[in-house]
This record gives structure tokens, C-alpha cells and sequence, in this order.
């Protein structure tokens, strides 16, 4: 089983430390994308999704809303 993750972030050097940290531990098919606006945009290119979480942080906000599909 491969599971599949987005990272949406504008510093590609912490997304390329959050892509290879997750390959090391298990088999996971990792996607970049650099703002919400892409990260929308890849989330609805990508098929056969069931599910998302979508997990939001920032220096002042921090939480996490669990979107389940069907």
C-alpha cells in the first residue's frame, strides 16, 4: 500500500526535508506544492482519492480539519 501526501509550502528546502524524512519510513508517494492555491489545484488533479486531511500551521495558527470522502 502507498499512500499518498501533499506538502504545500513556499520553502522547498523544508518540503525536500519533510518528502525524505516520510520515503525513509515507509512507502508514501510525496507531491510539492508551493501555496494553497497550487496545493488545491494538485489535490483535485490527483484520482482515486477517498479521503483528505488537510493540516494548516503557521506561527499563529495552528490546527487541522479532517475532510472524509467516499
Amino acid at each position: 500500500n502507498v499512500t499518498t501526501v501533499l506538502i504545500v509550502d513556499d520553502n522547498a528546502d523544508d518540503a525536500t526535508l519533510v518528502r525524505r524524512l516520510l520515503e525513509a519510513k515507509k512507502s508514501y508517494r510525496v507531491f510539492h506544492a508551493l501555496d494553497g492555491q497550487a496545493g488545491l489545484a494538485e489535490a483535485r488533479h490527483q484520482n482515486g482519492a477517498k479521503g483528505a486531511m488537510l493540516t494548516r500551521t503557521s506561527a499563529t495558527d495552528k490546527g487541522s480539519v479532517d475532510f472524509s470522502g467516499g
